[in-house]
């Protein structure tokens, strides 16, 4: 070594000898200690910019600890002076807590400000260059307090087997990518891991039993296997990134929120054991499918916005469907409602766009508000069940006719409205219509019972410019009398302003029917046209088939009284070994007396029968 390295090394020496004497005068810091040991003299000139005294090359140590609870917290880091920037940390800032017992729980954190941290000032500087990244919390502490590290910048962490309790909001927004949790631990609050945007692999304790609100929420965390010990999920994944899960048996319902908002999730397994998803459950997630076989609840709004789920099979044992439970599912082209079903609950498939046909059991009673709207329905089937028909509920689809039965008692405003409905017609005389029931620029034809009102224009069609009307004596035609604009209240009448006036639109007479039998979705499989009105034509293709693994089991009729009859496939979980008659009528034989029948099975028998009786008598023959 030269003489000149030798002096510069010499006097680097003296001049660190003097700063310590100097710094290990401990600064008092509300909650413990603080020492500082530097290359050059200075108290705090760690933190505070300006002259220092500290030189390019000078290293040093933070050392500082404060309480909580029954624990102690410590955090250690070494620094070098890079140069007029500032200073940059050497190594890992680590953070200790040691003790025997639970540390505190900070509730008094704001979720939106990390300067509320308990030692925010301490344990991550302002600096960018510094902050603590490993934190290790020892053998003895119990518990680990809310909020406790809330912020910090912490990758690493490790845990101990006394571990018994995490808070709320423990590792909230830290930079946690993996974490093992010891299985001492039986209690998890919520939020632990809000927002740690790194964190990818979790390791959850055997023995837990219940995770809570939002424990995942903004993790990118792709799949975790759930402990067989796990009874009850709390929006437990909500807005998270996880990919793929199974529930395991135990857990009775999938709580409100649980996986909202979680667009990667494309599977979900449910064990026998779930019998309830709540409300906004599965909001907004990326599932494709999902099975509900043991489901007897479902919540409001449980699968609005699944863009990606295609079908919806509801089990026979559903009780209870909440509306808007299918709302937006833009994907779905296929539903199956069970037979027991009575309600269409409002909104329940609205705006699902890709859902083109829908068969409506006998069963159902009525159709609540917005249940179809939006959709690219072109063929309903009221039953004659059917009661009351809600606000909007086939609104803005693409129906060409509709047949109300008479058992319909009550339409609410707007529940047809469609640019494409041409038909209508009303079976029953004591129906309560509300203001523009039928909406439609393009409608037709209106059949209906005689109605003694003038104002049956303002009251129940927006537009009736392409109708014709007719006086009581149905032949004499009336043009109607419009005077205000579309949309108000102020329409006429439809010709004469007579209250005793009655008015009848004709309903079409054809000579001859077109049947059109269809898939479910839209594909049309058969159409035969110019078949007189007392005949049934037969269905000569192939029995259809369900991708999404349902039995056809026949079909179901759609008629316009327009020359139309439209056979929509029908479809039953399980095997099925009869699919009906050869008209496709619901399994039954509507066809008349002389519609034609295909007699292959008749031939079949016949021809056994006598094969049978030739072998008989040749064996008597030979007896002979």
């Amino acid at each position: 070594m030269s003489k000149g390295e030798n002096d510069v090394k010499t006097s680097a020496s003296a001049d660190s000898k003097k700063l310590a004497l100097v710094l290990m005068a401990a600064a008092f810091m509300l909650c413990g200690t603080y020492i500082v040991a530097v290359g050059a003299e200075s108290t705090d000139a760690v933190i505070h910019d300006g002259d220092t005294g500290i030189h390019d090359g000078d290293t040093g140590m933070i050392h500082t600890t404060w309480n909580s609870g029954n624990c102690v917290v410590t955090y250690d880091s070494q620094w070098m002076q890079k140069d007029s920037a500032g200073l940059i940390q050497i190594g890992d800032g680590i953070l200790k807590v040691s003790g025997n017992g639970p540390m505190e729980d900070y509730h008094h954190v704001d979720h939106t400000d990390c300067s509320t941290t308990p030692w925010i000032d301490r344990a991550a500087w302002a600096s960018p260059y510094y902050g603590c990244n490993k934190l290790i919390i020892e053998e003895g502490v119990t518990h680990i307090g809310s909020f406790a590290f809330f912020c910090l910048r912490f990758s690493e962490v490790v845990l101990p087997s006394t571990l018994t309790s995490i808070g709320d909001s423990a590792f909230e927004r830290t930079e946690l990518k993996s974490i093992v949790i010891p299985d001492t631990v039986t209690k998890m609050g919520d939020q632990i891991f809000k927002d740690c945007t790194q964190l990818t692999s979790v390791k959850l304790p055997n023995g837990i039993k219940e995770l809570g609100l939002d424990v995942f929420y903004g993790a990118p965390i792709p799949e975790i296997e759930l402990p067989s010990s796990i009874r009850a999920l709390n929006g437990t994944f909500n807005n998270s990134g996880i990919k793929s899960i199974v529930i395991p048996d135990g857990v009775t319902k999938i709580a409100s929120r649980t996986f909202s908002r979680c667009s990667d999730l494309k599977t979900v397994v449910l064990p026998d054991s779930v019998t309830a998803i709540e409300g906004w459950s599965f909001d907004g997630s990326g599932i494709t499918e999902i099975k509900l076989d043991n489901i007897k609840s479902i919540g409001n709004d449980a699968f609005k916005g699944c863009e990606s789920l295609k079908c919806v099979i509801l089990p026979e044992g559903l009780e209870s469907l909440g509306s808007s439970a299918f709302e937006n599912c833009t994907s779905l082209e296929y539903a199956y409602i069970p037979d027991n079903f009575k309600e269409i609950p409002g909104s329940l498939f609205s705006e699902c766009k890709s859902l083109k046909t829908i068969v409506l059991p006998a069963s159902i009673e009525s159709i609540e508000g917005h249940a179809f709207a939006g959709t690219p329905l072109e063929y309903v089937n009221i039953p004659d069940s059917v009661k009351s028909i809600g606000m909007c509920a086939f609104s803005s689809n693409s129906l060409t006719s509709v047949v109300i039965p008479a058992s319909v008692k009550s339409i609410d405003a707007m529940a047809f409205t469609s640019e494409t409905l041409k038909y209508i017609s009303i079976e029953g005389t004591d129906v309560d219509l509300g203001f523009f029931t039928f909406l439609s620029t393009n409608l037709e034809t209106f059949n209906a019972p005689a109605i003694n009102d003038p104002q049956i224009a303002s009251k129940y069609m927006g537009s009736f410019t392409s109708m014709i009307f007719y006086e009581s004596d149905k032949t004499t035609k009336v043009e109607p009398v419009t005077a205000g604009a579309i949309g108000g209240y102020t329409w006429t009448s439809i010709g004469a302003p007579e209250k005793d006036s009655v008015y009848k639109i004709p309903d079409p007479k054809p000579e001859t029917l077109t049947y059109t039998w269809m898939n479910y979705d839209g594909t049309i499989l058969q159409k035969t046209t110019g078949v007189p009105l007392n005949e049934w034509p037969s269905y000569e293709g192939e029995d259809p088939v369900n991708k999404f693994g349902l039995t056809f089991c026949g079909w179901n009729s759609v008629e316009d009284r327009y020359g139309n009859v439209f056979l929509l496939a029908t479809y039953q979980v399980g095997e099925v070994t009869d699919v009906g008659g050869d008209d496709g009528m619901d399994g039954e034989d509507d066809s008349p007396d002389d519609s034609p029948t295909d007699d292959t099975p008749k031939t079949i028998a016949t021809v056994i029968v006598l094969a049978v009786t030739a072998i008989f008598i040749a064996a008597v023959a030979r007896k002979d």
